[in-house]
């Protein structure tokens, strides 16, 4: 009995001497510290150049590049220019000559006495509101001018412009009609009425004050005359 109890000890403790030798001889775990996110300090660290790198122009030329690929566009002097300028003021139009006078020797326009006028054809499809037009009328002086300001287009192909006279009386004014074939300017002023009709291709026009062509006009009797016939008034009534 006593050997019995005695083996049994001494495969407890040979077993046990087995077991604590395998615990001892087990490699001790790695912390897995790779599979953690880096620290805002490590990040920022990474971000850090290295100062002993190489550096040289090159280097620094693409640094610059870098720096400024994210920054906006810089302002030049031209951008600024452009950013101040406004739409176009319509009063900064060039001054539109309507026509000239080569010769003031009269010359004849439909039985009444005129002068040539030529103007530049070009010109006269420019014409536009807020431009400043002269008339080269030798009867009134100073030259007057008129300025454009409203236009509409009765018909297809017809054009008309109205305008004030500037320094002029409150009624004074010019009417502008440009068709296909020519363009007509009736100057209205305090003084008298003048006409002027320009070819829109040829730019070859006549100037006409109309106060010559109403002395030229010849009235016409081409009615009947009836005899007047007497009426006589009703008698009054004896209770009036």
């Amino acid at each position: 009995m006593n050997k019995i109890i005695l083996l049994t000890t001494c495969v407890l403790v040979a077993v046990g001497a087995v077991l604590f030798l395998q615990v001892d001889n087990k490699p001790a775990s790695v912390p897995a510290v790779a599979d953690e996110p880096a620290s805002l300090t490590d990040s920022a660290a990474a971000r850090r150049p290295l100062v002993d790198r190489p550096f040289n122009e090159a280097d620094e030329a693409n640094e610059a590049d870098a720096d400024s690929a994210g920054q906006p566009p810089a302002t030049t002097a031209a951008d600024s220019a452009n950013d101040d300028d406004t739409a176009p003021d319509q009063s900064t139009y060039a001054e539109l000559s309507a026509w000239s006078v080569a010769d003031e020797t009269p010359i004849d326009v439909d039985g009444v006495e005129g002068l040539a006028i030529q103007t530049d054809p070009a010109a006269l499809r420019s014409m536009k509101v807020g431009q400043k037009i002269s008339l080269p009328i030798p009867d009134l002086q100073p030259m007057p001018e008129a300025t454009i300001e409203s236009t509409h287009s009765p018909l297809d192909g017809i054009d008309v412009f109205k305008g004030a006279l500037n320094d002029g009386q409150p009624n004074d004014n010019v009417i502008v009609t440009r068709g296909e074939i020519d363009t007509i300017f009736v100057v209205s002023t305090s003084t008298g009425v003048y006409t002027a009709i320009v070819n829109n291709r040829t730019g070859q026009g006549s100037l006409v004050n109309e106060a010559d062509v109403n002395a030229r006009a010849v009235p016409i009797a081409d009615g009947i005359e009836v005899a007047p016939v007497e009426m006589p008034l009703p008698e009054r009534g004896q209770g009036s």
